[in-house]
């Protein structure tokens, strides 16, 4: 009988490295515009790697989930 996978891990490892690879990008500031100024609110560099941190959080857990569910189908 196949090992099945351990969903917690799965989804857990993912939510950690998207909010590593989200506090990166908001830290290294990749993905802002060279020589842009800040209309309307401006946002500290600490704001940033929170909500930028938490949508790779969330967007890489599903990632992990989805794949431990084909994982799962894929040993039965």
């Amino acid at each position: 009988m196949p090992k099945r996978p351990n969903f917690t891990r799965f989804i857990a490892t993912g939510a950690i490295l998207g909010f590593l690879v989200g506090a990166w990008i908001a830290w290294s500031g990749v993905l802002e515009k060279p020589g842009a100024t800040p209309q309307g609110y401006t946002y500290g560099v600490s704001d940033g790697i929170g909500i930028v941190g938490l949508l790779g959080a969330v967007l890489f857990g599903t990632i992990a989930a989805v794949i431990a569910v084909l994982v799962d189908r894929r040993n039965r």
